[in-house]
């Protein structure tokens, strides 16, 4: 009598066989979905392609087969304007992969190839995290990524607060160019603080860095003898006991609050 010992992923048929004393007999073994044979042995026998066929048969003796999942590589690129991590991966079949992907300024994910993949997900500046779908074979993910036309036209708006104004008061530029703006504050105000689309000020000129994706420039105009409070709570409180509007300014006699200190 020939037996059999399988784990729950195998079937093996028959699962027992009576022989006579001197010759071989097989056995069909068929795996459940992800899985692969990880051994077996017993009776003097070797297993091939879905067989396992037993040495000469002498005396009871039992064929024992045991599966394991079926793993396999993965690798990721980006050909140009960025980098992905991990590069290269062991999974096993129904495993889900996540990676890292951080691109160069102004590159924009165009396209994701070879793998089974969701929607890539913003995960900071230029940097981003793509999930795979249930992996079922090895395969070759590349990321492709390009920078805009440089005929596609982008917004670059201006939000004025205070009292002035900047010119022009809005922009649109192609990829890759600079803009200037005209910082003009009303009389007896001055700019107080100016950021955004990565600019740098002289004077009373503004220029951006390369535009790449609509951007906003911010101009602070203060009057030239208020105080500014860094605090926007502490700054609403003082207006509300000042009664001061928002466009009016803080000033060290206003309404006397400041005082003398007798």
């Amino acid at each position: 009598m020939v037996s059999t010992s399988v784990s729950d992923e195998i079937t093996i048929s028959p699962t027992s066989r009576s022989v006579q004393s001197g010759t071989t007999t097989t056995f069909s073994l068929s795996f459940a979905e992800g899985f692969e044979l990880q051994s077996a042995s017993g009776c003097g026998g070797s297993y091939s392609q879905g067989t396992y066929t037993t040495g000469t048969i002498t005396s009871a003796c039992t064929v024992s087969a045991t599966a394991q999942k079926i793993e396999f590589e993965v690798t990721a690129s980006i050909p140009e304007g960025g980098s992905i991590s991990p590069q290269q991966a062991t999974v096993s079949y129904g495993d889900e992969l996540t990676f890292s992907i951080e691109l160069e300024p102004f590159y924009q994910i165009q396209d994701v190839t070879g793998c089974p993949v969701r929607e890539p997900q913003v995960s900071g500046e230029n940097q981003y995290t793509l999930q795979t779908r249930a992996l079922t074979e090895a395969c070759d993910l590349v990321v492709t990524a390009s920078l805009p036309d440089e005929n596609e036209l982008f917004d670059v708006s201006v939000l004025v607060l205070g009292q002035g104004q900047v010119d022009p008061p809005t922009a649109q530029v192609n990829f890759g160019e600079l803009v200037t703006f005209t910082l003009m504050p009303d009389e007896q105000h001055e700019v107080y603080a100016v950021s955004g689309c990565q600019g740098q000020l002289d004077g009373l000129q503004y220029t951006t860095g390369v535009i790449g994706e609509d951007c906003q420039v911010l101009v602070r105009f203060v009057h030239e003898e208020s105080i500014e409070i860094p605090d926007p709570a502490l700054e609403s409180e003082l207006r509300f006991y000042l009664s001061l509007n928002d466009d009016e300014p803080i000033t060290a006699d206003a309404a006397g609050y400041f005082g003398d200190g007798d």
